[in-house]
């Protein structure tokens, strides 16, 4: 089973991301991963980020996409083949968001991401509130990166709450990850037991 965590920063996705990983092992073997991954295109990606302040948006889609297509070529492929279930934090969903607000069209953005393996279960965390974002992000004590303005995350969440109807064939469930990371875990849970 290949099942994939999304949404903005400071929706508590990675650590939601790991608990449920680690909850799932009790029964399943898991591989636990995220995007953009440990390959040359995660790399740069990182590096990009970290360094300047307004990466080419062309150059970080391109990056992501080929990071995407190697990370499932080598790493979430040859493991769902063994029967090993995936949870990956991050897919290609955050990619149509984050590029979008930074001016490539949804519409290239969607096909840029067109055969790619689908999940078999997407979860998107979100809260009705951009202040709880913002003070996730604050608590870190560490600065405010590119997208983490109240106007950028407010379309964040405006633009996560489309996925569902940007790919009506896959299983996307929107969760409340207004409570704790384990409320959210226990949200997917149940998601993943019906």
């Amino acid at each position: 089973m290949f099942i994939t965590i999304d949404g903005p920063d400071g929706a508590g996705k990675t650590t939601a991301a790991q608990k449920l990983a680690s909850s799932l092992s009790e029964k399943n073997e898991i591989f636990y991963t995220s995007q953009p991954s440990n390959s040359k295109y995660g790399a740069e990606i990182r590096r990009l980020l970290a360094n300047t302040p307004s990466p080419d948006p062309r150059k970080m889609t391109g990056l992501f996409i080929a990071d995407r297509a190697e990370h499932i070529k080598s790493e979430i492929k040859p493991r769902l083949d063994r029967g090993i279930w995936v949870v990956c934090d991050r897919y290609k969903y955050s990619t149509i968001v984050y590029q979008q607000i930074q001016g490539i069209s949804k519409q290239s953005l969607i096909e840029g991401n067109q055969g790619f393996l689908i999940p078999d279960v997407v979860f998107i965390l979100t809260v009705s509130r951009v202040e709880q974002l913002l003070n996730r992000i604050q608590s870190r004590e560490k600065s405010l990166e590119l997208f983490e303005t109240r106007e950028i995350m407010e379309k964040t969440l405006m633009l996560y709450a489309q996925m569902p109807e940007c790919f009506p064939d896959e299983n996307i469930h929107m969760i409340d990850a207004g409570g704790s990371a384990d409320i959210s875990v226990k949200q997917m849970l149940a998601k993943l037991n019906t």
